[in-house]
């Protein structure tokens, strides 16, 4: 066993680990698994965005990089046009100096990219997402259209809102888990549903409210079965339209939750030889949280088509031979890289595309043979890598991710704080950035919002709203306002953000593992579910014989 250096935990580096490391000649990790996806998470400000200049053309963007940032930032043409050269930051390697303190300046120099959302039409307000339309703040997302306030794996919803790792759908609001519904509202692990509420784990049901493990079913409220007129006679003495009873009905949505659904110790589907949590027709996976058609990876999270990848943060497609990475998608013989795409066989590389065999360079296009920005020879690269790696070795940097210390990004704006969260004091003692407040964006509501929707007016879309759950101010769209018109649903009182907050802290387990026993047979097992936040927590075998 092994102890992390950056908490006391213990870890066992196995077997299956070395000949990993071995065949990416990269050292054994000195920290825990927790710890080394924190590290990449603290790169990833995928939510948080501000209005600054582009520093090229002094166009206003909006950017995941706040205007107090000391780096230059340039927006998508200016960035991808043939107005600047990377490689004019070239600059030799100083054998005297640490390899990060040296590689933290560089990226100080060269030029960022505002965000990546490409293919993009009327999405300014997406990050880490591409092929949407008509998009606004929906985040790490594809070929979605007229979605708003979504993220965590949004693909292909039409007319939705507020969801959380949902596929194909339209009319949906607040979905989390789930894939090919229409018109439902505050369902959770459900696929095939329609016109149906409060639903949790549910398949193929159509008219149903308040309800958690059926399949194939039809006008049923709180797992009771109706006729078709009694269903619809006892649907009137709801009303989602009013923010009291549906802040009641969603009390009773989390009672019914917690309490009477049975949960299935982990969500491992059409697999073999798996273990984590999220995993969908994969073979041979290790200690991964939402992996699909993975094969051969260990340590990854959000691996969408990886093969032979260990210890990778939304690498996907087609991505083989990865080590300790983020975001590099399309890519292949990867180590120590940030959103590298359509890349091979580049180390210590950030924002580097359609590239190969590069060393601690930033900003690339299209290059080869470049270490610190400075193009070379073939012979020369190798030989300069080489002794890099060296004197890396010696001072104990290589095999290491780059440090939380150089993220562009506050502590706070990434997604480390979603699944690490440190206080203020904690993270400036450990050297990282923060990012405070800006006073601007809370102030006082100058709008008293009706209970009920049908009493609201339409002026509520010029208002000064304030979350009542941390104060910042937010607003409505005029084609939000329009789907909670069209659904009759009361609207909410809280911001994007603490909405997405409320929605990760009901519904998405910590990314570890846990062993507990199944509370029908008790059978011992591995579960995501680390304390006592549900009663019916049951191995496979009896959850489904219970649901089926």
């Amino acid at each position: 066993m092994e102890t992390c250096k950056n908490c006391p935990t213990q870890f066992e580096v196995s077997d299956e680990d070395k000949a990993f490391y071995k065949k990416m000649d990269v050292p054994q990790p000195t920290l825990c698994p927790l710890c080394r996806q924190q590290r990449r998470a603290a790169f990833r400000n995928e939510r948080q965005l501000y209005k600054r200049k582009c520093d090229l053309s002094g166009n206003d963007i909006v950017t995941n990089y706040s205007s107090d940032k000391p780096y230059k930032v340039y927006g998508y043409d200016q960035w991808w046009g043939d107005g600047w050269d990377p490689l004019e930051y070239g600059r030799d390697f100083d054998f005297d100096r640490p390899f990060f303190e040296q590689f933290d300046e560089l990226l100080h120099d060269v030029p960022r990219l505002f965000l990546y959302n490409p293919f993009s039409e009327n999405s300014q307000y997406t990050n880490h997402s591409y092929h949407n339309k008509n998009c606004y703040l929906t985040f790490d997302s594809a070929y979605n259209e007229d979605t708003l306030y979504s993220t965590n794996l949004i693909v292909k919803l039409k007319d939705s809102m507020d969801c959380m790792t949902a596929e194909e759908g339209e009319f949906l609001y607040w979905n989390i888990y789930t894939k090919k519904n229409y018109n439902c509202k505050f369902v959770v692990h459900c696929s095939g549903c329609m016109d149906s509420d409060f639903l949790y784990d549910c398949k193929g049901c159509s008219s149903c409210f308040m309800c958690h493990g059926l399949r194939n079913k039809q006008y049923y409220i709180n797992n009771t079965k109706y006729s078709q007129s009694e269903y619809e006679e006892k649907m009137k003495e709801y009303n989602l339209g009013s923010y009291k009873k549906l802040e009641k009905l969603k009390g009773d949505f989390m009672k019914m939750v917690k309490g009477d659904a049975i949960h299935k110790n982990l969500h491992i589907d059409n697999s073999e030889n798996c273990m984590g949590d999220y995993i969908f027709n994969s073979k041979n996976v290790r200690w991964s949280f939402y992996a699909d058609n993975c094969e051969d990876i260990a340590y990854c999270f959000d691996a969408l088509g990886n093969k032979d990848c260990m210890d990778t943060y939304e690498s996907s497609i087609d991505c083989e031979l990865q080590y300790d990475c983020y975001a590099c998608n399309e890519s292949s013989m990867m180590r120590f890289c940030v959103l590298c795409h359509f890349s091979h066989g580049l180390e210590y590389c950030d924002y580097c595309f359609h590239c190969k065999d590069c060393f601690g360079c930033t900003g690339l296009k299209k290059k080869q043979y470049c270490i610190f920005n400075k193009q070379y020879t073939k012979e020369e690269y190798e030989e300069l890598r080489g002794r890099i790696v060296a004197k890396m070795k010696e001072s104990g940097e290589y095999g290491e991710f780059f440090p939380v210390a150089i993220s562009p990004f506050g502590y706070n704006e990434t997604m480390a704080q979603e699944f690490s969260p440190l206080a203020k004091e904690v993270a400036l003692e450990k050297g990282y950035k923060w990012q405070d407040k800006d006073k601007k964006s809370y102030l006082p509501a100058n709008y008293n919002l009706a209970d009920d929707v049908k009493d609201e007016s339409e002026d509520v879309m010029g208002a000064v709203l304030a979350c009542g759950s941390c104060g910042k101010n937010y607003k409505f769209m005029p084609k939000e306002w329009a789907l909670y018109k069209r659904w009759g649903l009361a609207v909410p009182r809280q911001c994007f953000d603490c909405r997405h907050e409320d929605r990760v802290l009901g519904f998405r387990n910590v990314r570890a593992l846990w062993n507990k026993s199944c509370g029908k047979c008790g059978k011992d097992f591995l579960t995501s579910y680390g304390g006592d936040e549900v009663k019916k927590l049951y191995c496979e075998e009896c959850y489904l014989k219970e649901v089926y």
